[in-house]
């Protein structure tokens, strides 16, 4: 079953000369762990669509038919009115929003409150939910001791028998257990920070600069998984493997490498006592805290840990997408809707965005949809495509059924507009005449005014849904000629 099933759904939105028909009987599903796109031009409802999702519609939408089920949960049935309006704050809407499905909005810029630092606004999500999440550790633990109590928290929650909890556990085995595990990573730690601070003769500096912090973590990986073998209860889970542990103690490596107190815990029997004081704050902070859940996201779309107590105008614009991307992430939903993640960002930072979103993918199995006009983008992570036209969607398939069996003039049009770097070099196709209006659409096929292939029929009569391949579908008169390359141009 679908992770996500959308059925007919119709949302319009009441204005003062009519209705806008922004999304208009559109259908898709999407399966756990993938990926779909949903491309095309601006005003053409795709993000009406995510807000359709996520209940977050202004108050002059109208949801008039349609479901949304996500998880086997049909969400329209909880929030629509008779008259199709959407109740605002649902309980059981809020239950699910963020924690379940989450959104990176479009223009982060703007996204965040200009009033309120930045790491209390991802912190806020978290309390919302989990109330009685601590918003930190205590303020004497330096920073590398909370790392190795949370490397700690999860390889002892990982080792627990199924069903079975931090808090319903005996908490003086959870002590001993986080004690031996905090003495094993700290002793590591050592044993790999002094082989790096013996390579680079205790400076941490190459041709008189800095090095930075990933190059040294890079260093310190191989080192760790020497020894890591030595760990004393192994970590078993998706985002708890011994490569993920190896990879945060490199990191906590460089940590407190930088800090002037080169021992983590100290020396015989003051090491012991100290990982007991440590072991302890695993069973006051069974679900670890809110803050210390962003350090790690921010480490992980890679924003410097001091970044986190800044004012929004103080982030740069591609830090405010990374931003939005760990917000979005803070509390490991199901189903992310990315709403043109890398608008208005130069093509590194494009790059660099994508790659994270599908290691994000990857590492947390979520389920996404992509919102993008740039195809180009959608093509880098999509599995499945859906080109939407003035509130429809005119074809839906598989990412290369889309690219390589185009079925639609619409998705050929717009595929054309872009440069590939494969093939003959020739002139891009521009698309004629503008978007309609969603006021008062064209009848029959809302392209048929601007589609080169377009005959008696398309101004008549609205085309239906034709399935021209295996999940392969088009919204055109004539799909199975299209997509078989026999229909003539006849503009």
């Amino acid at each position: 079953m679908p992770l996500l099933e959308v059925k007919g759904l119709v949302t319009h939105f009441k204005v003062r000369d009519g209705w806008v028909r922004a999304v208009d009987d559109v259908s898709i599903s999407l399966e756990e762990g993938r990926t779909l796109g949903l491309v095309g031009e601006s005003g053409c409802g795709k993000t009406t669509l995510g807000y359709s999702i996520t209940q977050l519609l202004p108050s002059n939408a109208v949801v008039k038919q349609g479901s949304i089920i996500f998880n086997g949960k049909d969400l329209l049935a909880i929030t629509r009115k008779k008259d199709g309006t959407l109740r605002e704050y649902h309980p059981d809407i809020t239950k699910i929003r963020w924690k379940q499905i989450s959104m990176i909005f479009q223009g982060a810029m703007n996204a965040f409150n200009p009033v309120y630092r930045v790491g209390d606004q991802i912190i806020e999500a978290i309390k919302i939910h989990e109330p009685d999440v601590p918003k930190d550790y205590p303020s004497g633990l330096k920073l590398h001791q909370i790392e190795l109590v949370e490397l700690a928290r999860k390889a002892v929650r990982s080792s627990l028998p199924y069903g079975k909890t931090i808090e319903s556990s005996d908490h003086k085995e959870i002590r001993q257990k986080g004690t031996e595990m905090i003495l094993a990573y700290a002793q590591i730690a050592e044993q790999a920070a002094q082989a790096l601070l013996d390579k680079y003769g205790g400076q941490f500096l190459k041709d008189g600069k800095k090095i930075p912090a990933h190059v040294l973590v890079e260093d310190a990986l191989p080192l760790v998984k020497a020894k890591a073998r030595s760990i004393p209860f192994p970590p078993v889970g998706p985002n708890h493997t011994p490569s993920a542990v190896a990879h945060d103690i490199a990191t906590l490596i460089t940590r407190y490498l930088t800090d002037e107190d080169r021992a983590l815990l100290g020396e015989g029997g003051a090491a012991r006592r100290m990982a007991e004081n440590l072991a302890n704050m695993i069973i006051r902070f069974p679900n670890g805290a809110a803050k210390q859940r962003v350090r790690e996201l921010y480490r992980f779309v890679g924003i410097p840990l001091d970044r986190i107590d800044n004012y929004p105008h103080e982030y740069s614009g591609g830090m405010k997408q990374r931003a939005m991307i760990a917000m979005a992430l803070v509390l490991n939903p199901k189903f992310i809707i990315a709403d043109e993640p890398t608008t208005a960002l130069d093509v590194i930072m494009q790059r660099r965005i994508l790659k994270e979103m599908q290691k994000l993918q990857r590492e947390f199995h979520m389920s996404m949809i992509i919102i993008s006009h740039d195809v180009s983008v959608v093509a880098e992570i999509a599995n499945h495509i859906a080109v939407m036209y003035a509130g429809k969607v005119v074809e839906y398939g598989a990412a290369r059924q889309i690219f390589k069996e185009t079925a639609h003039p619409y998705a050929e049009a717009l595929l054309g507009a872009f440069p590939s770097i494969r093939g003959a070099k020739k002139r891009l196709a521009t698309i004629p005449g503008n978007p309609p209006s969603l006021l008062n659409p064209p009848k029959g096929c809302r392209f048929h005014p601007r589609c080169r292939y377009a005959g008696e029929i398309c101004a008549a009569k609205e085309p239906t849904m034709v399935e021209v391949g295996p999940g392969h579908f088009s919204h055109c008169h004539f799909a199975r000629e299209f997509a078989a390359k026999t229909l003539e141009v006849r503009r």
